[in-house]
């Protein structure tokens, strides 16, 4: 994909995009790669105080916000008249507009691919299961996945009276409309649900999307910048200024930071992770073993897939 190939970028949100930060990151963004463009929506009035409060109240923030935008983001894309359209979980809604002017609409996941098959086999799910997952205590099965204990689905997931839930299900019968699915992920690392979607299983009685690994998208390590198959090389210092830091060196042995410059996670000899995708995929690539310490989302899937079926982590048992 070279520079000529990338698509504008429309942002839409509550808040002002004149903020300092947003204005700092849009205007290094357009100097560095002047091809991406940022396409600003209008503001749409929020009543924020009217979602729970905490992170399941931001998720839902989020899908209400970009719900409401469709009509704002098919006027954006009647201008723009992409090619495709690629966007995140979040902009499930968006799908509406696009397939209203016959643009391809392509998802892509950040989270692996065991991530993907729980999204896609959560209609059924849903159908087979009248109560609410939080209430329900036993192991669910999702093709290509060890035995989730139900407690251990996305907290979204978990009341299927809550907004959030409603949310996911539309997802969830949005991704296998798309016409792509684009993963973090190369296909060796999880073979069994990649097996399982491209083989169709996870959605019973429908079609499934087209599965793309892009292979992992992780900053190269050997020297000070980010690239991917399908981007161009930006160095770190061009998208933002770092905030001051304490003098590590006053915190860490010596010599640890010339010992171990650019070297990320392959320099130490073990990680506690949080089950996020990326510090996962990380870790993997620079064979560093983990423990592991699940929060929220689909981490505690991860955690399952990687230390009971990857064999690739310990658990900490809290």
């Amino acid at each position: 994909m070279t520079n000529d190939d990338l698509l504008g970028v429309l942002a839409q949100g509550f808040a002002s995009f004149k903020t300092g930060s947003i204005v700092s990151y849009v205007h290094n963004i357009n100097e560095t790669i002047p091809a991406i463009k940022f396409h600003h929506l209008p503001r749409i009035p929020l009543d924020i105080e009217s979602y729970p409060s905490g992170l399941q109240g931001s998720r839902d923030i989020v899908f209400g916000l970009i719900s409401r935008c469709i009509n704002n983001v098919m006027d954006a894309l009647q201008i723009i008249a992409p090619t495709a359209l690629v966007i995140d979980l979040y902009c499930a809604s968006t799908m509406v507009a696009a397939k209203n002017l016959n643009i391809p609409v392509y998802y892509f996941v950040t989270s692996g691919s065991c991530a993907v098959a729980g999204i896609l086999h959560f209609p059924t799910l849903d159908r087979d299961n009248p109560r609410s997952f939080k209430n329900m205590n036993k192991l669910i099965h999702i093709p290509g996945l060890p035995p989730i204990p139900s407690s251990d689905k996305p907290l979204q997931t978990l009341d299927r009276n809550s907004k959030s839930y409603s949310d996911f299900l539309q997802l969830s019968h949005c991704l296998p409309k798309s016409d792509g699915i684009i993963i973090n992920m190369f296909g060796l690392l999880e073979p069994k649900p990649i097996k399982a979607i491209t083989d169709g299983v996870c959605v019973q009685d429908g079609h499934t999307s087209p599965l793309y690994c892009v292979e992992p998208l992780l900053a190269d390590g050997s020297d000070d910048t980010h690239e991917c198959r399908v981007q161009p090389v930006i160095k770190k210092e061009e998208l933002f200024d770092p905030p001051p830091v304490l003098d590590l060196n006053m915190l860490l042995p010596d010599g640890f930071l010339e010992r171990t410059r650019n070297r990320g996670l392959v320099s130490v000899g073990g990680f506690v992770t949080h089950c996020g995708w990326n510090s996962m995929l990380e870790a993997t690539r620079a064979g560093v073993p983990m423990i592991v310490w699940q929060m929220y989302a689909e981490q505690k899937m991860n955690k399952i897939v990687m230390v009971e079926e990857m064999k690739l982590a310990l658990p900490m048992d809290i």
